[in-house]
């Protein structure tokens, strides 16, 4: 070896070993897989300079050597696909090298040309490269700036240059020192342009994601504006027919006008119901709305609820059976007694109130398993119209109904009972008009509440309140 070659092939292996680490820092780093592929890119190139150094018989091993780098272009291959928002990575351009590959060393079998052989070789790796050339040079939906890949496909046409020129440039001193030469300019071009072009990819990557986090903090914002309209706007009109009958009403009282008594009361329990409903919605949509999480057997909060509602339930007749399916009778579960009380089953125990014909009865059902405790409330009324179901826990959506008793309604009950399901963990979901195997006739509305199970043992409080 001449010293003119020793010289450079000792800076090019000393450039490898400094781009291998680089690469593989880069890729511990940011975690990327381009930043992998290029580690490999790398390693692979130090292999083949390695296994060309120990060769230098013109034979197989020398030819298969050269044919190594095919590993490398294919990665090149891959990081140029994988750089794009649309690879479209094509299986040729695998399959035709190695068929190019095998030819070569048969062709070198038959001829014992070894540059006619190599030029095959040569081909072969030269085809991926240019294939992402192309790729990179017709890049319209990249991940950042198009004008990198402009560079990027140059880089890749004077490499694919590069290995066309080995058959031609190996076998003579003057040409190896050439070819290694433009080799090392190469190298040290991608070493270079490789991190900070990829950087600069993901500083686009990057500011496209926060681009997107703010669009959608700004799009919370419009739906948190516009559910305060909406409050105003159930303030002034929903409000406003009540008010005014129950004013009107006022006028009345000296009558003694049993009817126009029972209007006014009315009018004024919706008044306040309407009114609780929106405190309780900022509550919880400005986050102002503490939980006291406990320990506790849903079941207790269940039967509190129905004894609330003991007199709806009478003025229609209705009766509440309670099915308790648990395994384990004492489940508990890790909630807010308080709001499991009257906000969730005692919202989801009023609708089933408003929606089930006189003399029915409305069922609470308990069961659990390893993972979960469930309450069910269960109805046979006329179950939700399909128009409604897809927005029914939905604060925006227009889900309220006149019950079948002439009930009204704020629209706000379900939403508020998922949201405070949701800050307790747990987990609400429904069926409408469907036969359930435990009833004779078809269920209306089954709504269902899961909670995370915490604990199966018997509570030492709870059992004392059950004993009293």
């Amino acid at each position: 070896m001449s010293p003119n070659l020793y010289i450079v092939v000792l800076v090019f292996s000393g450039t490898m070993l400094v781009n291998v680490l680089t690469s593989a820092a880069l890729w511990y780093i940011h975690g990327n897989r381009i930043f992998g592929y290029i580690t490999l890119s790398w390693v692979i190139t130090s292999i083949n300079f390695f296994l060309q150094s120990q060769f230098v018989g013109y034979d197989y091993k020398m030819l298969l050597a050269f044919s190594f780098y095919l590993l490398a272009s294919w990665v090149y291959y891959e990081i140029t696909s994988a750089l794009l928002v649309k690879p479209d990575r094509r299986s040729w351009v695998y399959t035709i090298p190695v068929t190019l590959v095998i030819l070569g060393l048969v062709t070198l079998r038959l001829t014992h040309s070894f540059r006619f052989a190599s030029i095959f070789s040569a081909i072969a790796i030269a085809m991926p490269l240019l294939c992402a050339a192309l790729k990179a040079r017709n890049a319209k939906e990249s991940r950042g700036d198009t004008k990198g890949f402009k560079i990027l496909a140059l880089l890749l046409v004077l490499l694919a240059i590069h290995y066309l020129d080995y058959p031609f440039l190996r076998q003579s001193e003057t040409g190896a020192v050439f070819g290694f030469t433009f080799a090392f300019l190469l190298t040290f071009a991608f070493s270079i342009f490789f991190p900070s072009f990829l950087l600069w990819q993901l500083a686009a990557e990057y500011s496209g994601r926060l681009q997107g986090e703010v669009t959608k903090q700004t799009k919370e914002l419009v739906d948190l504006d516009n559910r305060n309209k909406a409050l105003i706007s159930i303030l002034i009109h929903d409000l406003a027919t009540p008010v005014t009958t129950a004013m009107m009403s006022l006028n009345k009282i000296e009558d003694g006008d049993a009817p126009v008594m029972q209007r006014l009361s009315k009018s004024l329990r919706y008044i306040m119901t309407t009114i609780e409903k929106v405190r309780e919605l900022q509550a919880v949509t400005s986050g102002k709305k503490n939980l006291d999480l406990k320990v506790a057997d849903p079941a207790i909060a269940a039967h509190n609820a129905v004894q609330y509602y003991a007199e709806q339930l009478a003025a229609q007749n209705l009766t509440v059976r309670f099915m308790d399916e648990r395994k384990n009778p004492q489940s508990a579960v890790m909630i807010d007694s308080q709001l499991l009380q009257a906000q969730i089953i005692g919202n989801l125990i009023s609708n089933a109130i408003k929606f089930s014909p006189r003399g029915e009865e409305i069922v609470v059902r308990f069961s659990d398993d390893f993972r979960y405790v469930y309450i069910e409330v269960i109805d046979f009324g006329i179950g939700i119209p399909a128009n409604i179901a897809p927005k029914i826990f939905s604060f925006s959506g227009a889900t309220t109904r006149i019950g079948l008793h002439n009930e009204k309604g704020t629209g706000f009950g379900l939403p508020l009972v998922k949201a405070y399901v949701d800050m307790m963990n747990g987990r609400i979901e429904f069926k409408t008009s469907y036969k359930d195997p435990s009833f004779s006739r078809t269920v209306g509305v089954c709504m269902r509440v899961r909670f995370p199970l915490v604990v199966q043992q018997p509570l030492l409080s709870e059992r004392r309140e059950r004993e009293l």
